[in-house]
């Protein structure tokens, strides 16, 4: 191939060329193409038919098991290449399959598809006599998502409908929403905690006045211990005198008796004055002691009566006061904890509520920017949007309409659309899809069990049955 990108022996641009020259040269990229010719012959359930569609809605009818799928199907193998056509694709009973696409543009192109058990082959020509030495790309680079099913579309689950819109507009969202989510996450496990914390704090009451130290319980016991050991003194002192009591009125118990006996010996002087001498001197002895013991009982009589108790219930109430005093520090200090923190974890939420918001604004603007192909479209973490809120709860002919011009607008080159589900359309659901077709410029290849007057062409068993297109037997 020459450095113009035309051949060497037929002087021809190629395809893959025209388009780098337009835009080298300043010039708008080429039209839309549309199928202006289909002809498939031993592919699927088709015998041989050809079709030359008319319009912008092509609606390929017949009862089931006829070969309306096998007319998209043929599409499909065409455009879409190998990763579309299954294991077995030839008709029954046949060992070979072709397919034969007509596009309009410029320059017009034919794209032949053979079929065989060991995979068939591609070609691509135009009305010069071009072959393309690289057919499937070609097509790839004309297709975007020639499969689009609008339908299809409308079923998907929200998660696969917002993936599909991602795709269209070039956006990708997963890294920053998973931040996100992982911020949110964050966020709530932090204003769980802070919320707690706030319930203990709200559960402790502290008397206004506190102090914030706790004072020294331990010193005051100490001054109880003292005066409790003085009032034990004293209180031994009194055992004391107690006793010294009883011992002086037991000894006057026993000078009594000996007086007594003193009388008993007078009477009996004669016989018993050596004892009444010994009793005697007893008698001194004894008075002795007692005159001794008398004095110190008197002077101890004195201290105790000049010595008076302690009153200790000043000291244990100021105890008392204390430990009730110390409890609500202790309580003060604890909310003040808690308080400090559950003012951090309302500044960490703070700042995770901002990295949110970032987040969202960049997302914002993101959408801001992107080409949509239908005004109030968009999506969020659940799933598509229309209008700011969720896609289904759209209305059906709004769901038909997203979707049919999200379809066309994946397929800005070749603007082709097939639609398998077409029976569960209306009427007024394909006035829908032929005015979108119409208005972006499309072709919607649509399968409806029906052999009404509706249909573009009817199929049976294999081949073109009735046609309002231009439609004959292919050759």
């Amino acid at each position: 191939m020459s450095t113009d990108g035309r051949q060497e022996t037929g002087g021809q641009p190629t395809p893959e060329t025209v388009e780098a020259a337009q835009r080298e040269a300043g010039q708008p990229a080429e039209p839309a193409r549309r199928i202006v010719r289909l002809a498939a012959e031993n592919v699927k359930r088709l015998s041989a038919v050809e079709i030359e569609p008319d319009g912008n809605l092509v609606i390929v009818g017949g009862v089931n098991g006829a070969g309306k799928s096998s007319v998209l199907d043929s599409i499909m193998y065409a455009l879409a290449g190998t990763r579309s056509i299954p294991t077995r694709p030839i008709r029954t009973g046949t060992d070979s399959g072709r397919i034969e696409l007509d596009l309009d543009g410029d320059p017009p192109l034919k794209v032949i598809r053979r079929l065989s058990p060991s995979g068939g082959s591609l070609e691509i020509r135009n009305a010069e006599g071009f072959k393309a030495s690289s057919p499937q790309k070609i097509l790839d680079e004309l297709c975007g998502k020639v499969a689009f099913d609008p339908l299809a579309f409308t079923r998907k689950s929200p998660r696969d409908q917002a993936d599909a819109l991602r795709e269209l507009v070039g956006i990708d969202f997963s890294e920053v929403d998973a931040a996100r989510k992982r911020l949110y996450e964050e966020r709530a496990e932090v204003n769980r905690e802070s919320k707690r914390l706030a319930a203990q704090i709200g559960a402790i009451e502290v008397p206004e006045g506190t102090p914030d130290e706790e004072g020294s319980v331990a010193a005051l016991l100490e001054k109880l211990k003292g005066q409790e050991e003085e009032n034990k003194a004293l209180d031994r002192q009194g055992e004391k005198l107690k006793n010294m009591r009883l011992q002086e009125d037991a000894r006057h118990r026993r000078i009594q008796t000996l007086r007594d006996r003193v009388d008993e010996i007078e009477a009996q002087m004669a016989r018993l004055r050596e004892e009444m001498a010994r009793v005697g001197n007893a008698i001194g002895e004894e008075r002795e002691a007692l005159k001794g013991e008398v004095a110190a009982r008197e002077a101890l009589a004195e201290q105790v009566a000049t010595s008076p108790r302690i009153d200790t219930s000043a000291t244990e109430a100021e105890i008392a006061a204390a430990e009730t005093v110390n409890t609500d520090v202790r309580r003060k200090q604890e909310r003040k904890r808690l308080t400090d923190e559950y003012i951090g974890l309302c500044n960490e939420s703070t700042g995770l509520s901002e990295n949110i918001d970032e987040i969202d604004a960049h997302k914002a603007a993101t959408l801001a920017e992107a080409e949509w192909p239908v005004d109030g479209l968009g999506f969020d973490a659940e799933g598509v949007t229309l209008n700011g809120l969720p896609f289904e709860q759209a209305s059906s002919a709004e769901q038909l309409r997203v979707s049919v011009a999200m379809g066309l607008a994946l397929n800005p080159t070749l603007r082709v659309l097939l639609i398998r589900d077409g029976s569960l359309l209306d009427a007024e659901s394909l006035r829908i899809v032929a005015e979108l077709a119409k208005e972006r410029d499309g072709q919607v290849w649509l399968e409806r069990v029906s052999e009404g007057s509706e249909c573009s062409v009817v199929i049976e068993d294999g081949h073109v049955k009735d046609s309002h297109t231009t439609a004959a037997p292919a050759a």
